[in-house]
């Protein structure tokens, strides 16, 4: 299933289709424009696109375990997600796959976000 999801985000990244996608240094800018601006209908639609994407991959996680017996990640106890928590964590995952200290070498601002944060929860809660 790993195979499967990897994948399938290489297909989406050359994909034409890709280009329709929020791209992530966009999202982020955007984000924390409505922030300053206070723009609190902005921040509550891209928080709400972002948890869309964020469901997503918890259930494709869901389904791995149960398909295969095995998860994409595995997240610690109690730990539950949201958009919140993977905009907490994008920024500093952003810089370390710049500077190469993740598994994917060619991630940068201009990939959809929603091939990233399957990323991001991948190399944040590795399964051992």
């Amino acid at each position: 299933m790993k195979k499967l999801i990897i994948t399938l985000i290489l297909i989406l990244m050359i994909s034409p289709n890709a280009k329709a996608f929020y791209k992530t240094e966009k999202f982020m800018s955007d984000f924390h424009s409505a922030v300053e601006r206070d723009e609190k209908g902005k921040q509550d639609y891209l928080l709400n696109y972002l948890q869309g994407i964020v469901e997503g991959v918890i259930t494709s996680n869901v389904l791995s375990m149960f398909e295969n017996d095995k998860r994409l990640f595995c997240p610690p106890p109690k730990v539950t997600f949201d958009s919140r928590r993977v905009l907490l964590l994008l920024p500093n995952f952003m810089v370390q796959a710049q500077l190469g200290e993740t598994k994917w070498k060619e991630i940068s601002g201009d990939d959809p976000l929603a091939l990233i944060v399957p990323q991001l929860l991948i190399h944040t809660y590795p399964c051992n």
